[in-house]
This record gives C-alpha cells, sequence and structure tokens, in this order.
C-alpha cells in the first residue's frame, strides 16, 4: 500500500519553530520573524543560550502560541486543505518511484507539521516529520515537500553508515538534489526548478564544488538510480570525505 501524508498543526513543532528562531541570529534576522514571535522575555532567555525551556517560559510560549494560532486559525485550515489538494494527486506517483529507488519504506504513513511561526521555508524533523511553513511559495509546493521527504529517506538510509552528523548532512545535500534533478521519473514534476544546495559556501563545504561533483557522479552512474542507491550514496560520502580531508588538511 502506497504510504501517505497528512498535512496538520502541532503546538509542539511551533513552539520549537519559535524557540530555534528565537536562539539563532541568522534566523532572527529574516525579514518575516518580527511580525510572528516578537516576544521580548524569550528573546532575552535565548541570548543567555538555554538548551531547554524553563518550565514557566515554556507554558507562556505555549499561551502566546495558541493565542496567535486562534487569530489565524481559519486562514490556516485554508491552507492545509489546499496544501492536500495539491499533493494528493501527486502522492501515489511520488511514493512509488521513492519505493523503486529506496525499497519499501519504514513508516506506511507520514506528517508535514504547517506551522505560520517558522521563517524557515522548511526543514525535516525526524522519523517521518517534516515541518512547512504556512507561507510557503505555492510554484514550489511539491517540490518542497518532496525535498523535506527525500531527507527522511535518505538520513534513514545513512544511519547504516559510518560517518559522521556533519557529513551525514552534507551527504543528504547531495544525495537529495541529485535524486531530485536527476532522476528521469521526478525531474519532469518540476521543470522550473533550479538545483538550491543548502548553505553551499566554503565554510560548509570545503572546497568541495557541490554541483559540480554532482556533475562528475552523474557523468559516472547516469540519472538512474534503480538498483544503484547505495553505489550512489557511496560516491557522495567520498566526496565529502575527501572535501574534509582537504579543509583540515
Amino acid at each position: 500500500m502506497c504510504p501517505r501524508l497528512s498535512f496538520k498543526h502541532s503546538f509542539e513543532v511551533d513552539k520549537n519553530a519559535v524557540w530555534f528562531i528565537l536562539s539563532n541570529p541568522a534566523a532572527r534576522a529574516l525579514p518575516n520573524y518580527l511580525p510572528n514571535v516578537g516576544i521580548d522575555l524569550m528573546y532575552e532567555l535565548a541570548k543567555k543560550g538555554y538548551s531547554r525551556l524553563p518550565k514557566p517560559v515554556e507554558k507562556a510560549m505555549k499561551a502566546e502560541i495558541r493565542k496567535r494560532y486562534e487569530h489565524m486559525k481559519e486562514s490556516n485550515d485554508q491552507t492545509m486543505k489546499k496544501m492536500e489538494t495539491l499533493w494528493r494527486p501527486f502522492e501515489r506517483r511520488f511514493f512509488a518511484r521513492i519505493e523503486r529507488l529506496f525499497g519499501k519504506l519504514r513508516y506506511a504513513s507520514y506528517v508535514a507539521c504547517v506551522s505560520p511561526f517558522s521563517t524557515l521555508n522548511s526543514y525535516f524533523g525526524s522519523s517521518n516529520r517534516i515541518l512547512i511553513e504556512s507561507n510557503i511559495e505555492w510554484s514550489r509546493f511539491r517540490w518542497t515537500i518532496a525535498h523535506e521527504l527525500l531527507h527522511l529517506f535518505v538520513y534513514e538510509k545513512l544511519k547504516r553508515y559510518d560517518i559522521s552528523e556533519s557529513e551525514r548532512i552534507m551527504v543528504g545535500e547531495l544525495a537529495v538534489e541529485y535524486i531530485l534533478f536527476e532522476d528521469p521519473v521526478l525531474k519532469q514534476y518540476w521543470p522550473g526548478q533550479t538545483y538550491v544546495l543548502w548553505r553551499e559556501s566554503e565554510e560548509l563545504w570545503g572546497g568541495l564544488a557541490p554541483k559540480r561533483s554532482l556533475k562528475l557522479i552523474k557523468k559516472k552512474l547516469g540519472g538512474n538510480l534503480e538498483g544503484r542507491l547505495d553505489v550512489f550514496l557511496n560516491e557522495c560520502i567520498e566526496l565529502v570525505k575527501s572535501a574534509n580531508a582537504r579543509a583540515k588538511g
């Protein structure tokens, strides 16, 4: 049976999204930060470097999120209905292709937590959850959902490899983008999109040119990875390890 993706609202996810923003200077600088989560007390606490919220603050944050969400509830309910409408016709084809590449997926159901409080376009969570901003660009909607779900599937595969967490993140970025844009079935669904590698910078990649490296992999393996996913992931791992070695050396 084809896995299913549901769109839900989660106060716990909203709380984590808000706390991430408050404790992350780069996220606070984004343009839609202040209108949603300009909460002075929590900002001051975040600056002190709390890794977990003090209980009174967590209670206050949940109350604040609930109050704000109630003001936006009708709009967010309509957003989730639109997401369902746009995703559902595509779902079976997407998951069928993924299972051709990855084998049987671990979960029968996945959840997209829709949050009005995230300044991120989206991010993948853990296990079977991703987060999607309610103010998402509709032209990128299916691509964004596919991107974050693919991170879950790739991350699950990479647990079997003896690599560090930072290497796992970098390999995931390479693998997800390659699959989205080079797989002969998937790439037809977002003809207007281009490679968008997260933080494509010297700081993260240690001198590795990710897009050029992906072209080398394509030349070596071709775009169709059916039956060759593990070979492909090993290629990505070698690229990342080589880049890290050069950066240290």
